[in-house]
């Protein structure tokens, strides 16, 4: 096997790095582990919006030297690689399959917004009406508004590989040549939390790896009344189960995607490296190892 790219050897040469993902992607688990790092909190997904940017530019003169953020959309990727120097280290945490992350997502939504009807929920319902139910822990969705919600990508359910992988982002990627840039499974994070540590928050080191699990704080009971037999309520596990294979494209979930070849290229690399991580540098991947020498 050709030799692999060392990640003490990238971190030793970059100064700053820019860690994305799509939700439900180790994402709130990645920014944890940045706060912590750089012992200082900035508004969450900061980098969608110019005008702060600028301002904590303009206003801070120590900048954190990790900032992570997740995606939404390709365009803050796009101005990223644009305006990254030869010392950016740009890290993309890959998620993967979208059904699974999809369903995460809607689960997601369900307890952590709808269900709980919190501001956010509130706004969903006002938005979307759905039809919910809730009893104590139990919330039960109308089959129709779970198609809804799917179908509308809302929230969590977006923010995938439809949304950020498109052509635009990859021919940001073939016109800038950005000088390092890595695509990280996100079961990886571990590792990647411990050489970045290692680099920029040694003191953390000890306390590693961070975790954070939303999904695991919530107590909230999922199901779905059918629309075929509105008596039947299952659970959205059961309903998944059954519908998972047709989903995608009954639903059009992926239709917005127009650049999946170079998604599955990226993939077959990423998926056949040891450490599940790869760097991208003038249209050749290459593995990179995650080992700091003492795992």
């Amino acid at each position: 096997m050709e030799s692999m790219a060392q990640m003490d050897v990238i971190l030793n040469e970059t100064k700053q790095v820019f860690i994305t993902m799509p939700a439900k992607a180790a994402g709130s688990t990645m920014k944890w582990f940045t706060q912590k790092c750089m012992n200082m909190t900035i508004k969450d997904n900061f980098i969608y919006n110019k005008n702060l940017i600028e301002k904590i530019f303009s206003t801070s003169y120590e900048l954190p030297s990790i900032i992570a953020s997740h995606l939404l959309t390709d365009r803050p990727f796009m101005d990223l690689v644009k305006g990254a120097t030869r010392d950016t280290l740009i890290i993309y945490i890959h998620r993967g399959e979208e059904l699974p992350r999809v369903c995460l997502g809607i689960q997601n939504v369900l307890m952590s917004r709808v269900c709980v009807r919190d501001v956010s929920g509130t706004e969903l319902m006002e938005r979307y009406h759905f039809d919910i139910e809730v009893n104590d822990n139990k919330c039960t969705i109308d089959e129709e508004s779970l198609i809804k919600l799917i179908k509308g990508r809302v929230k969590e359910v977006g923010f995938g590989a439809s949304e950020i992988l498109t052509c635009g982002y990859f021919d940001a990627i073939a016109q800038n040549t950005p000088s390092n840039l890595m695509f990280v499974h996100y079961k990886q994070a571990d590792k990647l939390q411990k050489m970045l540590a290692k680099y920029h928050c040694p003191h953390l080191v000890k306390d590693l790896p961070l975790a954070v699990n939303v999904a695991d704080k919530k107590d909230v009971e999922l199901f779905v009344q059918l629309k075929s037999n509105t008596s039947r309520n299952i659970t959205i596990t059961e309903w998944f189960d059954t519908k998972q294979n047709l989903m995608l494209w009954a639903l059009d979930s992926k239709g917005k995607m127009d650049c999946q070849y170079k998604i599955v290229e990226m993939e077959d690399h990423l998926f056949s490296c040891p450490d599940e991580a790869v760097t991208l540098f003038r249209g050749e991947f290459k593995c990179v190892s995650l080992s700091n020498g003492t795992d």
